[in-house]
């Protein structure tokens, strides 16, 4: 086995509550435009950080957040139930001699206790139905980032009761 630590057993941490062996270490996601600038949300550690106008981030939340383990585990279910592991290393809708100087490019790397993935591409995504097809439609790369925003945010502004 590959990672014999990475079983589906929990561990004990002396200083805090009981973390997952698979917890989430690293998280970014990058996209740039051409002309534009870039965006990117990046998690290290228990530090979340979005920087520009992340396409299905709520603008009003840039900035920095200190993350829970309870967050960090629900981005690391929300990352498994999207397949980002079965996403393509990079994604190209370019035919042969085809060359393109402006647009949107991207860039996702994760890092767990046990795995790692990086997934990249310019202007080409994962399909939303295949996520191995490439397609021309940010839908899947936005929903992603829409997710992790709804597990980030949705439990802190319950608990403060803002609507």
């Amino acid at each position: 086995m590959l990672f014999p630590q990475c079983q589906f057993a929990v561990i004990d941490r002396p200083a805090g509550p009981r973390v997952a062996a698979d917890e989430l270490k690293r998280l970014e996601i990058r996209q740039g435009w051409c002309f534009s600038g870039f965006s990117s949300l990046r998690i290290a550690g228990h530090v979340l950080e979005v920087r520009g106008k992340l396409p299905g981030w709520p603008w009003w939340k840039s900035g920095r957040l200190l993350l829970t383990h309870d967050q960090l585990d629900a981005i690391r279910r929300v990352l498994d139930r999207m397949a980002v592991w079965e996403w393509h290393a990079a994604y190209r809708l370019r035919r042969r001699g085809e060359i393109c100087l402006d647009g949107h490019s991207w860039s996702l790397r994760v890092k767990t206790a046990c795995r790692r993935h990086r997934s990249r591409g310019a202007n080409a995504y994962p399909c939303s139905g295949n996520p191995r097809m490439a397609s021309r439609s940010p839908d899947l790369l936005d929903l992603l980032v829409q997710r992790i925003a709804d597990a980030v945010l949705l439990p802190t502004i319950c608990e403060r009761g803002e609507s």
